[in-house]
């Protein structure tokens, strides 16, 4: 866990990142056969989180269980064999990450910057707005027309799998601006 170079140092001096890490280490010590982690990684550097996931990874393979819950839509999808959405107590998905993203029916990301108006998009799939750029998220054989359409546009165009955040949002049935506008 990293923690070593602080072995003699009372755990309430340390930083919050290392004070977290060292609750982590706490319970994954006990080798108990059932281990649930709330927010495992809250508060850490990408260095200590992925450290963290790797001391997580090696109790679920010595045989432990792991409920772990999490807001970080990464975590999840590196950790989890098997998850859980839960909104509002009622359980919305449950199954693996692979299965929650393509069950959209949209197995890519295109992010074009500029070359096309989202009107232009929508009958191709989801379309967001992010900044001065549009994110459609559509099937591969739309993807493989827009890309050759942006081409002949000279517009820059990014490819790439729909993340389990895209599906989670999806699924939960609101974007990002609906989220703060509740809040």
């Amino acid at each position: 866990m990293g923690l070593t170079p602080f072995e003699n140092v009372v755990a309430l001096r340390l930083s919050g990142g290392l004070q977290q890490r060292t609750l982590v280490a706490m319970v994954l010590a006990t080798e108990a056969p059932f281990l649930f982690l709330d927010e495992p990684t809250l508060g850490m550097d990408p260095f200590a989180r992925r450290q963290v996931w790797e001391v997580i990874r090696r109790a679920a393979r010595r045989g432990s269980t792991v409920l772990l819950t999490t807001h970080y839509l990464d975590e999840a999808e590196q950790l989890s064999d098997e998850l859980a959405v839960i909104e509002g107590g009622r359980i919305l998905y449950r199954g693996t990450a692979e299965a929650m993203k393509s069950s959209l029916g949209r197995e890519v990301r295109l992010q074009f910057s500029g070359g096309f108006r989202a009107d232009e998009l929508e009958r191709y799939g989801k379309v967001f707005r992010d900044r001065d750029r549009l994110t459609l998220l559509t099937s591969r054989a739309s993807a493989r027309d827009l890309t050759e359409q942006a081409l002949a546009r000279g517009v820059s165009v990014t490819a790439g799998p729909v993340t389990l955040e895209e599906a989670f949002l999806e699924l939960v049935g609101r974007g990002i601006e609906e989220e703060e506008a509740v809040s």
